[in-house]
């Protein structure tokens, strides 16, 4: 194979190119293919033990421990230990391998069983935060960790730091978030009225039918 014929092939193992697009971004360049690595660095900050103790979730993110169903911290002299976090950071949870990675809202310390990640790029941050919760990516994630899974083990640093990364410009990056959010206010509150109409139903239940016994 000639130097032409490989460098065409290069080009065309580096387009990153999504089926649908905004109009405006339809005549620009496909998306940069990168690795997680040049876009993220880990955050291994630890000793600080005043801080508000964080917790990693699949449903709601990064949150304060205290919010959690079973939030007793029974060992506050490890605190120490704990790796600091700070608002807009990702955590690879020891569940990523499910459900991809955490965003936090709030700055604190969390296990040192986790991986905390903060962007080294300007990055728009609801973006990955759709980002990192794709099957895609998750599958991505299952795949780097192999025969570790039945272990129990977590995705390390060196390992997420490998994971392919398809990255727009950021005004693509801002106008995908902008889309994809206004759906979750609408789903939010879509559950919010279906959580009112139980609410109400079960009223008129109590109501309805006689006490018995």
């Amino acid at each position: 194979m000639n130097t032409t014929n490989m460098d065409k092939q290069d080009d065309k193992q580096e387009r990153v190119t999504p089926k649908l697009r905004f109009p405006e971004f339809q005549t620009t360049l496909e998306w940069n293919k990168d690795i997680l690595g040049n876009l993220f660095a880990e955050r291994s900050k630890k000793n600080n033990p005043g801080k508000t103790v964080l917790a990693a979730t699949q449903d709601k993110g990064v949150i304060p421990y205290e919010l959690m169903e079973k939030s007793v911290i029974r060992d506050r002299k490890n605190l120490g230990g704990y790796k600091l976090v700070l608002p807009e950071d990702f955590v690879i949870s020891l569940r990523s391998f499910e459900g991809g990675f955490e965003y936090s809202k709030y700055e604190g310390i969390i296990s040192p069983a986790y991986v905390v990640l903060y962007p080294k790029i300007k990055i728009y941050n609801y973006f990955f935060r759709i980002y990192f919760k794709q099957d895609s990516f998750i599958q991505q994630i299952q795949n780097s960790l192999n025969n570790s899974l039945r272990d129990g083990k977590s995705i390390s640093y060196k390992q997420a730091s490998t994971l392919s990364i398809a990255l727009p410009k950021i005004e693509e990056q801002q106008k995908i978030a902008d889309c994809l959010s206004s759906i979750d206010e609408l789903i939010e509150l879509e559950e919010r009225a279906i959580a009112g109409l139980k609410q109400h139903k079960k009223g008129l239940m109590q109501k309805l039918f006689p006490t018995v016994g």
